[in-house]
């Protein structure tokens, strides 16, 4: 974790990747082996760009987003949604969070009480609430969608960064696809619930990555952010922008891969300089 914090803490490097590329010519890539998907409807959200490709993970299609979830480390590691314009009004339910029994692991709401790690949402409360209505919200409290997350940064700027995909990005761009979840260094340390006084086998993440894809009449744009757990309760989401080939080595996780190869390696691969490029190329068009 040292070295992941070092690496990506207060003075991570200021990246971005944003590109414009035409998309008119693409064609389907090249399919790419599934794991085996738990679902009782078709997955339909993220057939722009395809689901991340890891094949350690069970996939746990929720309606309205999707988890990969590692059943070893007890978190997921990708979740994807799209986040679309508000639809529905509403608060966070007063609800606890609950064991998904599609998982094996069956993590609970106990497991992190007085742990000193919140029950970090990845597929977020309030975004899904907002574009998929109540009962879609109450989805994102099963434990699958739920990583452990230091306070200041689940309720400071990882929060913050939320906030702007389900408003000000969605103004935008009307539908935004997200792809967010855990990064893991060799360094394994687990949550230890002071309730039940047991170490609970949940791997505790030393950051975390979102990306953010969306289409500009018919172009693409990506952007992509890493967060460490030490975050500050107040960093700006510019000091925090990397590109997609980072987290894709830090995660052994391939993302876009139903873009044609020549486009996908441009796209993860070219950096910008800051978060107003991402407003303004789509304000400007």
């Amino acid at each position: 974790m040292n070295g992941f914090i070092k690496k990506y803490g207060p003075a991570i490097v200021l990246t971005v990747i944003l590109i414009i590329v035409g998309i008119g010519c693409l064609e389907p890539a090249a399919k790419v082996e599934q794991p085996v998907i738990v679902t009782t409807k078709p997955i339909v959200s993220f057939t722009g760009f395809g689901l991340p490709a890891n094949s350690d993970v069970k996939v746990l299609d929720k309606g309205a987003f999707q988890i990969g979830y590692s059943e070893g480390k007890k978190n997921p590691l990708w979740v994807t949604y799209c986040a679309i314009e508000k639809k529905y009004d509403g608060t966070r339910p007063k609800v606890k969070f609950k064991i998904d029994k599609e998982t094996e692991a069956k993590v609970s709401h106990n497991d992190y009480t007085n742990s000193g790690f919140d029950r970090g949402h990845m597929a977020p409360s309030y975004g899904i609430m907002a574009g998929y209505g109540k009962d879609a919200q109450l989805k994102t409290f099963y434990m699958s969608n739920i990583c452990p997350q230091k306070p200041d940064l689940n309720q400071g700027c990882w929060k913050k960064l939320e906030e702007m995909v389900s408003s000000e990005f969605v103004s935008l761009y009307k539908k935004v696809w997200v792809f967010t979840g855990p990064i893991f260094d060799n360094d394994k340390t687990f949550v230890m619930s002071n309730k039940t006084q047991v170490i609970t086998n949940i791997e505790i993440p030393d950051g975390f990555y979102k990306i953010l894809a969306a289409y500009n009449d018919d172009r693409v744009k990506v952007i992509a952010f890493i967060y460490s757990q030490s975050s500050a309760r107040n960093e700006k989401p510019d000091s925090h922008i990397v590109s997609v080939d980072e987290i894709e080595k830090l995660t052994g996780i391939n993302f876009l891969e139903k873009l044609p190869d020549i486009i996908e390696d441009k796209i993860e691969s070219i950096r910008a300089t800051d978060i107003n490029n991402w407003r303004a190329c789509c304000i400007n068009n």
